[in-house]
């Protein structure tokens, strides 16, 4: 039988693809960790294609390299192995877990945060080279000290963070002008470019779990989310998983009313939308409230008349 969110017009309530403010909550932390979480997936499908596909571009850009690529290719080597360990640690964060409980765990996450240190090595010979490689480190260690950070200061029963990490790194920057269409013949330059993507998948998914654990409790300032709603349930398009095994609520933000609805929810699915690249979680409300479900029925009526309207301008 399909679920009410694939049901097209044999559907019992209408439902509507809008973007929304809303927050999405597992009711209860998981139990007896070091760290106070809630064991969402910040690595499902979508995100795990996007590193698949920027580690492929990366390694096919480095084997093209020719000018001191054995001096060269150990740098990128090194970059993303310390990428995979800082996503493996994000990834035990959000179910919980510490490096600090640990001491070899500690003194290795310790040794990763200092950044790939062997680029020092053509600091003299390359400095043109050594600044695109220096930028790339230093986002690197920042990210390691925040998450350094988020494991210090947090504990079973709250989870803390340090201030905002910048919006925008020099390497940024410096990666706009590699893109593929500006600077495709030339390999440094295109391994440089799909080296920042793939840092930036890694970083993506932890500034997620970050922004989740550290949620506004002022609605406006709430993410908008992509979402299929419906009286009776929402579809939400995020780039992570919830667990099947838990009761959730979600919270909405409707600017029109001016008010936050909290619906209780059980998870029915969670997919991977091809389409979209991003994973498919889809909520049926538990008893939901009727005030509130007229509340979303208004919400989809004012939306569809505000697109009418601009359809005819």
């Amino acid at each position: 039988m399909p679920f009410w969110f694939e049901k097209e017009d044999a559907r019992r309530f209408r439902r509507l693809d809008i973007s929304i403010k809303a927050v999405v909550r597992p009711q209860e932390s998981l139990k007896e960790t070091p760290i106070f979480a809630y064991g969402i997936d910040y690595f499902p499908s979508s995100v795990q294609k996007r590193i698949k596909k920027s580690k492929k571009a990366l390694r096919h850009w480095v084997s093209h390299i020719q000018d001191q690529q054995d001096i060269l290719e150990p740098f990128f080597s090194d970059f993303e192995r310390y990428i995979d360990f800082f996503g493996d640690w994000t990834h035990k964060l959000a179910h919980g877990q510490s490096p600090r409980m640990n001491r070899n765990d500690w003194l290795a996450f310790h040794g990763y945060a200092k950044g790939v240190q062997r680029i020092q090595s053509i600091n003299q010979s390359a400095p043109k080279t050594f600044q695109y490689f220096d930028a790339l480190n230093h986002k690197m260690i920042l990210h390691f000290q925040h998450l350094s950070g988020c494991f210090e200061s947090s504990n079973a029963t709250s989870f803390k963070a340090p201030p905002p990490l910048p919006s925008n790194f020099v390497i940024d920057q410096k990666a706009k002008r590699f893109e593929p269409d500006t600077f495709q013949n030339v390999p440094l330059a295109q391994a440089l470019y799909h080296l920042n993507a793939l840092m930036a998948h890694y970083f993506n998914a932890y500034q997620n779990l970050v922004d989740d654990m550290t949620l506004s409790r002022t609605p406006q300032n709430w993410p908008k989310l992509e979402l299929n709603l419906s009286e009776c349930g929402a579809a939400i398009f995020v780039p992570k998983r919830f667990s099947a095994d838990k009761r959730y609520k979600i919270l909405f933000y409707f600017d029109s009313f001016n008010r936050a609805l909290e619906m209780p929810s059980v998870l029915v699915r969670s997919i991977y939308d091809q389409n979209r690249n991003l994973e498919c979680n889809a909520f049926d409300f538990v008893f939901p409230n009727s005030h509130y479900q007229r509340l979303i029925q208004l919400e989809i009526d004012r939306y569809e008349i505000t697109q009418s309207k601009k359809v005819y301008r």
